[in-house]
């Protein structure tokens, strides 16, 4: 009878894994943690989304080496106990900070349990630490430490408790939502995006009951990020139960921010006077049920809504002059615009063709 050590059956499990890895295709973390069946009131996708003529293409970003006295991040709590966490999906990745800009360490399957040690300022991300004690209650001589997605581990205690673990300010990009009036809207996703000519990299994030939204870029980074509006959690205030915008439309939805920030970064909606009323048919005058119309102003605002089972839409909008027009994806098409006026009283319904 063959007796297997400790260390062999670790050995073991993880020749057994290997083909398992080499099979996934570049594992993702799931959808954003936190924000639930978000539909996007404004825009599906960062492709759909209509780019201003007039909006200067940014110069790539660069990653410049670390200043080596940069300060290690601190943690300001202490949580009651040791937690533990368990990761809940096939793979997640071990990221090198707190948030999807960062580099892949390495995936981590299913059922891995990890140490829990700490949290980032938002609570979406956790740091973690994986050695060799498998019951994860202490940390191991050499452990690997890195930050998980908070949503997908199954903890041990309460993961709230967990030390705020402090970066550098020049790490973090912090976003404001609020109306025109200055009022904080809550429920918003935020995307902060980095492009250079090789890569894409996209970290979603959603506002806080004060209208704030918090991402974290790698040390050293300096240059220009794409910051936008791209959806909106159903829960927010500023949507309807068929979560679709109420009393609200879009202002300043995206901007271009360089980092190092050094100005406050605030994206804006406006608190709606009137509705855009009207219906979407086809080229035969038949209407067409749950197509997204879009209306945008002269000076960038922009609105949204989908049609009904009747083909009818009703979205909110102010003063101004307004295009609207039927949109849909895959590929990206639009109808005919139709120019709506409105000043002191609400617009007559009209009637859009789709595309």
């Amino acid at each position: 009878m063959i007796t297997w050590s400790r260390t062999m059956k670790r050995i073991l499990a993880l020749m057994l894994m290997i083909p398992l890895l080499l099979a996934a295709c570049g594992p993702q973390e799931p959808p954003t943690p936190r924000v639930e069946d978000i539909q996007t009131a404004i825009a599906q996708t960062e492709a759909a989304r209509p780019t201003a003529t007039n909006t200067p293409v940014p110069p790539p970003a660069t990653f410049t080496p670390a200043p080596s006295n940069t300060p290690a991040p601190t943690a300001t709590a202490t949580s009651s106990g040791p937690i533990t966490g368990v990761v809940n999906v096939e793979f997640l990745n071990l990221r090198e900070g707190p948030g999807t800009l960062f580099d892949v360490m390495q995936p981590v399957p299913q059922g891995e349990q990890v140490l829990v040690i700490g949290q980032d300022e938002s609570g979406d991300w956790v740091q973690v630490q994986i050695g060799e004690e498998t019951d994860a209650t202490e940390a191991a001589d050499d452990p690997l430490t890195g930050w998980f997605a908070a949503a997908f581990l199954n903890y041990s205690g309460d993961p709230t408790s967990l030390p705020v673990v402090q970066l550098p300010f020049d790490q973090q990009v912090r976003v404001t939502v609020q109306d025109t009036n200055g009022n904080p809207i809550p429920g918003v996703v935020v995307a902060v995006i980095y492009r250079d000519d090789t890569v894409t990299l996209r970290n979603d994030s959603t506002t806080n009951d004060e209208g704030r939204a918090l991402a974290h870029v790698p040390p050293g980074f300096s240059g220009v990020l794409d910051v936008q509006i791209v959806g909106i959690d159903c829960t927010s205030p500023i949507v309807d139960i068929n979560c679709e915008l109420s009393g609200y439309f879009v202002l300043e939805w995206r901007t271009l921010p360089v980092i190092p920030q050094t100005g406050p970064i605030v994206l804006r909606y406006e608190v709606s006077t009137t509705v855009i009323t009207g219906s979407v048919v086809d080229r035969t005058g038949n209407p067409v049920a749950g197509i997204e119309v879009v209306a945008q102003r002269d000076d960038g605002a922009e609105t949204a809504g989908t049609t009904g089972a009747d083909g009818t839409f009703r979205i909110p909008a102010g003063p101004g002059i307004w295009e609207v027009f039927a949109l849909v994806f895959d590929p990206r098409r639009e109808g005919a615009r139709v120019t709506v006026e409105i000043a002191d009283t609400a617009p007559e319904p009209v009637t859009v063709i789709a595309p």
